[in-house]
């Protein structure tokens, strides 16, 4: 059976279907493997100003959370782009664990292009957005060529809650070399059993890619 929806994630799905959306009712709905279930048929483009509008009027998580995931691969610039990030940070403050603030999170790290970089870095280094920000974090490499990320990588490798995507996004911007003193830091550091473990694999993998051949 499924979940019941809100009147709120009802009303998206009516406002969708007022504005011309093609598959309106597929609201929400993300088919990966479709040898079973039916491909949806949701118009993510024509949905993307409809969403824009109506995002930060919402107060259901789970329809935020199914408005940012609609949204998250779209580049953003100007008034869009800032009304995803206020959106983003009101919910990262309310609730910086749920997932709505992590789908909007993942939404605004994937809609974000250089020239508002400066600002997902910003938001990347701030604690008080919690976990949240992992998927800003972690995007962090796409702007290597344009910004110096590598310092600020380098501190969120000891922030518990991003750290091991700040681990796999510093990979891409230095050396193999000067990984391994990070990731050794890392782990005498580590206070999460689990997270040690898979910062201590990933030390492993680095020597092993040094070794002479």
């Amino acid at each position: 059976m499924l979940p019941a929806r809100s009147a709120e994630y009802d009303g998206v799905i009516g406002l969708l279907r007022s504005r011309g959306v093609a598959g309106a009712e597929d609201f929400g709905r993300f088919v990966n493997d479709t040898r079973c279930l039916e491909r949806s048929t949701f118009d993510d483009r024509a949905a993307l100003p409809v969403l824009l509008d109506v995002l930060p009027t919402l107060d259901d998580p789970k329809a935020v959370a199914a408005a940012a995931r609609h949204v998250r691969s779209r580049w953003l610039r100007g008034d869009a782009f800032d009304v995803l990030r206020d959106t983003y940070l009101r919910w990262a403050h309310r609730s910086p664990s749920s997932d709505a603030a992590w789908a909007l999170g993942d939404a605004l790290a994937k809609a974000t292009d250089a020239t508002r970089a400066p600002e997902l870095v910003e938001l990347a280094t701030n604690p008080y957005l919690g976990a949240s920000r992992q998927q800003i974090a972690g995007s962090l490499w796409r702007f290597r060529k344009t910004l110096d990320v590598a310092p600020s990588l380098r501190a969120l490798v000891h922030d518990p809650d991003v750290s091991l995507v700040a681990v796999s996004a510093l990979g891409r911007v230095i050396a193999p070399e000067a990984m391994v003193p990070v990731l050794e830091d890392a782990i005498e550091l580590c206070e999460r059993s689990q997270d040690r473990k898979v910062l201590e694999r990933e030390l492993r993998r680095y020597r092993k890619k040094l070794e002479p051949r």
